[in-house]
């Protein structure tokens, strides 16, 4: 079945799998010819391995365009082996097939197969030979196909993997979910990703661009080569130029390096994306032979440790979000221009650095950061070891990271968006693969980092522990020569338009930053107890509030990159999560993109444009005269409130950047001023909303190309009939879609709601849902319509409800139609619509909406009148304010020495004895490691105990001692008074210790 392979890494060169040439004349002038493989090819989830061979018939399956993810289309189900995991959606084994024509195989060309991603465990057959694998499912990997191509026709087959689930802490998405590309280039080349330019010096006046370019030449001839570069600023102007001579081994690489002055340079940073193309040939004679174009960016780099980070010497706070690789409803197969708007809503949010956790992002993310002005933490692994049931870290890491390295940084060194290179996520504080030193072999000019990672690395990068009181303090007060950035903090959640009062830690046992609660006692009690309160009081360690202040505050703290911009599929298990939630809401933005109100906290600090914000929402209908704290966020020197005109009082910021009022709640209009210089700037208005009665649309795109890649995002609003938006509205919308367009989804940002994305349905969620379109290459008008029965779906006594339907056109206008609505109540004869209606009684309406005098569109809704329920959580602060616990050292003498670890009990299982390994716990919260003579930190413990007036300080006593080991949590419990042993409880298991026997000094 086909001959054997060998498999080959991105980053081998290419001139290792090319045949040999006999002949000894000069190659053909040419240049590289690409060609991305999106349409036409065939999937199924079902086939055999018979389905790598040429003459297989795959004219049942179906038809797919590339990228593809085929996971996201669902159904979402309990029982699907990613869990809460993976968000609840399928996986499995995919194949891909497409045939191809190439009029004649050149033996002077080498032709390659590209991948920008494959989810995963990823097996390439070309007619019928299997030609490479790839595990990893977020590397690009490339494949030399020339000795498999036939003049004609071919058959390119795709087996992808991911039937072993979970396989990652998170939604990864399955199959094809980046660009295939068909490259074909002279056998004297440029070697894929084998130009790297850099700029070692830069003055206003000048800057120097050094370029390193690794050329392949697959011929049985040395040959006499010149190597040629041109610069080319934004503009398409050549603004510098060299050329270098070059002798071009037979059958091998061979290196050029050249030199290139640009005058008066332009800077790229977020403020100016300033781009130049390198231009790049080798000729023979006269003869062109390949070509090469790299896009580049001149700016400079410093991370110093104690006055932080510096971009093109200028000090720069890192504004920063952690990303992961899906786009909710689309999955991780995203359109660029979904993309985009992505990394738009981010910048103007203020965002000017993403931390891609925990793996790198197709190509196109760094081409548009480059385009936008966003820097990248680019990080390559989530662990060096099993972190999920079926990941990479457990079944590939040890035999593929080298490989998987190289090619990483070889693909993204030249994008100026990549500041910093991360290793590793949470997997230990030390890179004990000397990982930092395999990238430095294809990259020095970017440090080093991880999360969680403090040590061989050239920043310390801080996830959980740096929430935690005092600890990000005294490692720097430790370690004073170490940069120090933010990679995962802080934690906080919240969900689109949900409120509560008291403070909710996710773990009440752990070290906490306190604050002052916006109240004593709960006010709210709608929703669900997956929801998460939208005051900045919902969270992990530390608040939204607090972390920025010390940030900002703190010179030595390069900036922070806070989990997380978006909300992103899957982790829905952890924090004791259970179906349907599908999502654990840690966005600062929704699946969709719709803003929560810290997005607007964010802006209020990172952007200058005067803006004011409001939380809560003004539609509390029942809580007449109760007190409700009224938040703004803004970046103006004073905020005035008015309620229906009467001035609630003007203030500045308070220490914790926020603004509060007190305000008895009455129904109206809320509106917030800013000003600045005494003038008003910004103002937000907030109007309390009646019976929903209207849908409204908007897409950001009414005038689609047929193009077959254009893409209209159309946002459903839920309003009165005052035109007030409804901030409560959680109705069903059935669509229907007329003319050449595909949908590609449907979602509302509800963490519960596990609705197939294409069903052509879907409930808004606190007043709005999205639907995102993609257009054919077919023209004509393009129309969406949708109709809903609005109102309170629970009720106590009655509920108002209203039918109603729209319609927008993405392309072209709408036609002069007339629409009539029939609808029935609990199966009664149906009576024409007119009006709104009172309801006082359970019942299920259906309505039809006819155009023209034909049915058109049906749509179905159930309504029940019962008891509104009451929804709270244990993890409140029941107390109105929090223990105000600082991270202020051990505690206890009893504690302070050496202990020697053996036993160890992983889960339920039997306690077993482990190889001796002693521990120093010093008398100021650090504990060290003693591996032989190496003396290493491994985390930092404090000791809590009540209160008692009757305790001998220098005992144990009762209590509890906690230790941070990267992430994990460890809570020790003293087994006697004279703490001889000791235990300590963590998530993955138990170990206890003994004083240590070893040392002298215990």
């Amino acid at each position: 079945m086909g001959r054997k392979f060998k498999a080959w890494g991105v980053g081998l060169l290419a001139a290792a799998c090319a045949p040999l040439l006999a002949s000894a004349a000069p190659p053909a002038t040419g240049v590289p010819q690409t060609e991305k493989l999106v349409f036409g090819w065939t999937f199924s989830r079902s086939g055999s391995d018979l389905a790598s061979e040429p003459g297989f018939d795959d004219s049942g399956w179906e038809t797919v365009r590339i990228p593809h993810d085929w996971s996201i289309l669902g159904p979402y189900e309990k029982t699907n082996p990613s869990g809460g995991q993976g968000g609840y959606l399928p996986t499995g084994l995919g194949w891909y097939r497409k045939t191809f024509q190439l009029d004649e195989v050149d033996p002077a060309k080498q032709y390659l197969l590209l991948f920008d991603a494959s989810f995963m465990n990823t097996e390439v057959w070309v007619n019928g030979n299997k030609v490479g694998e790839r595990p990893y499912g977020y590397i690009s990997f490339y494949i030399d196909i020339s000795q498999e191509l036939n003049s004609g026709r071919n058959t390119l087959a795709v087996r992808v993997d991911n039937q072993q689930a979970p396989n990652a802490r998170w939604y990864p998405g399955c199959g094809l979910y980046g660009d295939v590309t068909l490259i074909s280039k002279n056998k004297i080349n440029f070697d894929q990703w084998g130009v790297f330019v850099t700029t070692p010096s830069i003055t206003a006046g000048q800057a120097t661009v050094a370029v390193e370019a690794t050329l392949n030449n697959g011929t049985a001839k040395a040959h006499k080569a010149t190597v040629e570069s041109i610069v080319l600023d934004r503009a398409g102007k050549q603004v510098a130029s060299t050329k270098q001579a070059v002798l071009l081994a037979a059958n091998g690489p061979s290196v050029a390096t050249l030199g290139l002055r640009i005058e008066t340079p332009e800077l790229w940073s977020p403020e100016s994306s300033a781009l130049y193309t390198l231009v790049s040939s080798i000729k023979i004679g006269s003869k062109t032979i390949d070509t090469n174009q790299t896009r580049f960016g001149i700016r400079s780099l410093r991370f110093d440790p104690d006055e932080g980070f510096f971009l093109n010497g200028k000090s720069t706070k890192l504004k920063g979000v952690c990303e992961h690789s899906d786009a909710g409803l689309v999955g991780s197969a995203i359109p660029e221009k979904v993309l985009r708007r992505r990394l738009r809503i981010l910048k103007e949010m203020g965002c000017n650095a993403i931390r891609v956790s925990h793996n790198p992002r197709r190509p196109i993310f760094y081409d548009l950061c480059d385009e936008m002005g966003i820097m990248v933490m680019d990080e390559l692994f989530d662990g060096w070891g099993a972190k999920s049931k079926h990941d990479y870290g457990r079944h590939h890491f040890k035999e593929w990271w080298k490989t998987d390295v190289k090619d990483w940084v070889r693909r993204d060194r030249n994008h100026p968006a990549v500041i910093m290179y991360s290793i590793g996520n949470e997997t230990g504080i030390k890179d004990t693969h000397n990982i930092s030193a395999e990238v430095k072999k294809y990259d020095t000019t970017r440090p080093t980092t991880g999360g969680s990672l403090f040590y061989g690395v050239d920043v310390a990068g801080f996830n959980a522990p740096g929430g935690t009181p005092g600890i990000l303090e005294k490692f720097h007060e430790e370690n004073p020569e170490k940069a120090v950035v933010l990679t995962e903090v802080p934690h906080t959640l919240q969900t689109r338009g949900f409120y509560r009062t008291l403070t909710w830690w996710r773990n009440r046992s752990i070290m906490v930053n306190p604050f002052t609660a916006y109240g004593d006692k709960q006010i709210f009690f709608d929703g669900h107890e997956r929801y998460s309160s939208s005051y900045d009081n919902c969270g992990v360690r530390i608040t939204a509030r607090t972390c920025w202040k010390r940030t900002k505050e703190t010179p030595w703290i390069m900036g922070e990159f806070r989990w997380t911009g978006f909300d992103y599929l899957g982790e829905a298990s952890f924090g004791g999560g259970s179906w349907p939630a599908r999502i654990w809401n840690f966005g600062i933005i929704d699946l969709c993109g719709f803003p929560k109100d810290h997005y607007f906290f964010y802006q209020s600090q990172w952007t200058d444009e005067p803006m004011v914000h409001l939380l809560p929402h003004w539609t509390h209908p029942g809580m007449e005269g109760v007190g409700i704290p009224v938040v703004a966020y803004s970046n103006c020197e004073e905020v005035e409130l008015f309620l229906n005109g009467k001035p609630l009082g003007k203030k500045p910021p308070r220490d914790l950047l926020d603004i509060v009022w007190k305000v008895p709640y009455e129904a109206g209009t809320l509106k917030a001023v800013g000003y600045r210089g005494g003038k008003a700037v910004a103002e937000k208005i907030f109007k309390t909303a009646g019976a929903p009665t209207t849908i409204e649309f908007a897409a950001d795109n009414t005038n689609m190309a047929a193009d077959r890649f254009d893409i209209s995002h159309l946002t459903t609003t839920i309003k009165d009939a005052n035109g007030n938006f409804v901030p409560w509205a959680c109705n069903r919308i059935d669509y229907q879609i007329d003319g050449p367009v595909e949908l590609l989804g449907f979602d509302n940002g509800d963490p519960l709601d596990v609705t197939t994305h294409r069903e052509t349905h879907r409930k808004t969620f606190n007043g709005l849902s999205l639907g995102i379109f993609q257009s054919t290459d077919q023209d004509g008008a393009i129309e969406v319509s949708g109709a809903g029965i609005l109102g309170r779906t629970l009720f106590p006594e009655s509920t108002t409800v209203a039918i109603e339907m729209n319609r927008i056109a993405l392309r072209g206008d709408l036609d002069d139609a007339r629409f009539d609505i029939t609808y029935s109540v609990n199966g009664s004869k149906a009576v024409r619509y007119t009006a709104p209606f009172e309801l006082n009684e359970t019942a299920t309406i259906k309505a039809i909406i006819a155009k023209n005098g034909k049915p058109f569109l049906t749509t179905e809704s159930t309504f029940t009148k019962g008891p509104l329920p009451r929804i709270t959580s244990p993890n409140f602060d029941t107390e109105g304010s929090d223990d105000p616990q600082t991270f202020n050292g051990p505690k206890d003498k009893e504690v302070v020495g050496k202990w020697r670890l053996t036993a160890i009990q992983r889960g339920k299982g039997e306690v077993k004895k482990v190889a001796p390994r002693t521990f120093d716990f010093d008398g100021s919260g650090s504990v060290f490691t003693l591996d032989g003579t190496e003396r290493n930190l491994y985390g930092y413990w404090w000791y809590d105990y009540p209160d008692d007036v009757f305790e001998n300080p220098d005992d144990a006593g009762v209590g509890k001692l906690f230790m941070y080991v990267t992430d994990q949590m460890c809570v020790m419990k003293l087994d006697s008074q004279e703490a001889e042993t000791m235990s300590i409880a963590s998530r993955f298991s138990t170990w206890y210790f003994e004083r240590g026997k070893s040392s002298g000094n215990e």
